[in-house]
């Protein structure tokens, strides 16, 4: 029963995950290729560390390092944030995302990550971002509905500037100087949209607000990614009648334009996409727990039965 406990625990603790897509991209050469696909997971503390590399005048080492190049310091960083985001949202909503997906494949750089592990607030990293951004100089715009990240950034209050995204051009036209002025100015655009229309909404603001950017320089830097995982719910009935809630999220080994062929790193291999980390802790535990099983089956033995039989004493 202690096998079978642990072999349940291994198995549930690889199912619930709290992880979502990271999808980043430019006008100029700051990742290592035109659609870089990375497999392995990341963290939220990696993402926050690649962007200071870039708003930073020395690199911060990072799982990212080896996929981006921050000689040069991007005009304008653009984060799009989901309040809520599952990895495998992108592939199952792809007919909703048909102008992010192009913007993807047509940039002159972009990577890819389906799993960063969001169980933490990506609030406090976005923060941190903030703070170098102003400690540069640069100025901070933050557009959408209200959230604690949006009433942290205004506690800050120096170089911000927050409306609703229907003012995202007219802000930043009037604004035009960050596109040129040598600072790294930090653009926050929090997608809250909820509903079956979600990503199509979100696809359209991604695609404004990127042809805007682009419009006028092409030192740029933009990210799409959530400040948290989305668990959805489900319904389960017992025989009681009584609907209890659970909530779970599955992963999936595909990216946003997984479609394509022209990568600069290796794909996912046909193995891994069917034997991933679950396995590999579900195979580490069975080699050591199933010797355990045995010697103790064989110590238990040995105690019960006696080593040397009793010789009859004869009368």
């Amino acid at each position: 029963m202690l096998v079978l406990g642990l072999l349940y625990c291994v198995i549930v603790s690889a199912t619930y995950t709290y992880d979502v897509p990271l999808a980043v991209w430019s006008g100029k050469d700051y990742i290592s290729g035109a659609k870089v696909g990375i497999s392995n997971d990341l963290t939220s503390k990696d993402v926050e560390n690649m962007l200071l590399s870039f708003i930073a005048y020395e690199p911060t080492i990072c799982a990212l390092s080896p996929y981006i190049h921050t000689e040069e310091h991007p005009e304008v960083i653009v984060l799009f944030a989901e309040a809520q985001l599952r990895s495998e949202q992108l592939s199952t909503n792809a007919e909703s995302l048909l102008k992010f997906r192009n913007i993807l494949s047509t940039a002159k750089s972009s990577l890819q990550a389906p799993y960063v592990d969001m169980s933490s607030a990506f609030d406090v990293h976005v923060m941190n971002i903030v703070r170098d951004v102003q400690a540069v100089s640069g100025k901070i715009f933050y557009f959408g509905k209200g959230s604690p990240l949006f009433n942290d950034i205004l506690s800050l209050e120096e170089n911000t500037v927050s409306s609703h995204i229907s003012k995202i051009e007219d802000i930043l036209n009037k604004n035009s100087n960050i596109y040129s002025n040598g600072k790294t100015d930090f653009i926050i655009v929090y997608l809250s949209m909820e509903g079956p229309a979600k990503f199509t909404e979100t696809d359209k603001i991604i695609s404004e607000v990127h042809n805007l950017i682009s419009f006028h320089t092409d030192n740029y830097l933009c990210l799409y990614t959530a400040l948290a995982y989305d668990n959805p719910e489900f319904n389960i009935e017992f025989v009681t009648g009584i609907p209890v809630t659970k909530r779970y999220v599955q992963r999936l080994n595909q990216v946003p334009n997984s479609n394509s062929t022209n990568t600069t790193n290796t794909t996912v291999p046909i193995f891994r996409q069917y034997f991933g980390g679950w396995f590999w802790e579900l195979f580490l535990t069975m080699i050591l727990l199933v010797p355990l099983l045995i010697i103790g089956t064989y110590a238990i033995d040995s105690i019960q039965t006696p080593l040397f039989e009793e010789k009859k004493k004869n009368n």
